[in-house]
C-alpha cells in the first residue's frame, strides 16, 4: 500500500518519491504563499519575508535536487583502472582498486557515505603539494 504525501509539506518528499508528486508538490506550493520554490536561478531578494521578519520554508525544486548515490561536491572522481583499460583496449589493470578525484576538502557527508560503502573507499592518498595541502587539513 502507498503511503500518503502531503503536497504541502516538504519534508514529506524524498528522492524516491515519484515525479508527478513532486510536480504536484511544487505546483501546490508556488500558488501558497507559505512555501517558495526555489532553484539556481532565484534571486534571495524575491524571497519575502513574514510580518515577523522570518524567511518562508524553502523547497528546492525537483530538478535541483541532489540525487541518491551521485556526488555532490566531488569532482572528476573516476576508476583509474576501468578507464586505462578502456583506453588500452587491453585489460592491464584490476578495475574497482583504484579511484582518482578532484580535490576532497568541499565532500558533503553524503559524498563521504557514497565514497565508504559503495566505493569501498578505506584510504585517500593526497598527491597534492604542501601549499594545496594545507588548504584542505579539515578533511581526515
Amino acid at each position: 500500500m502507498a503511503s500518503a504525501v502531503d503536497p504541502t509539506q516538504a519534508s514529506s518528499l524524498t528522492t524516491d518519491t515519484p515525479d508527478f508528486v513532486h510536480r504536484a508538490h511544487e505546483k501546490e506550493a508556488s500558488k501558497n504563499d507559505q512555501i517558495k520554490v526555489i532553484d539556481s536561478n532565484t534571486n534571495p531578494n524575491d524571497i519575502r519575508e513574514d510580518p515577523k521578519g522570518r524567511p518562508p520554508p524553502l523547497l528546492l525544486s525537483k530538478e535541483e535536487q541532489p540525487v541518491d548515490g551521485v556526488f555532490q561536491n566531488i569532482v572528476n572522481f573516476r576508476d583509474v583502472g576501468l578507464n586505462y583499460n578502456r583506453e588500452s583496449g587491453e585489460n592491464y589493470m584490476k578495475e574497482g582498486w583504484l579511484f582518482r578525484s578532484g580535490r576532497l576538502d568541499d565532500a558533503s557527508t553524503a559524498d563521504l557515505k557514497i565514497l565508504t560503502e559503495k566505493y569501498g573507499i578505506k584510504t585517500v592518498i593526497d598527491l597534492r603539494s604542501e601549499l594545496e595541502g594545507k588548504m584542505g587539513q579539515d578533511l581526515t
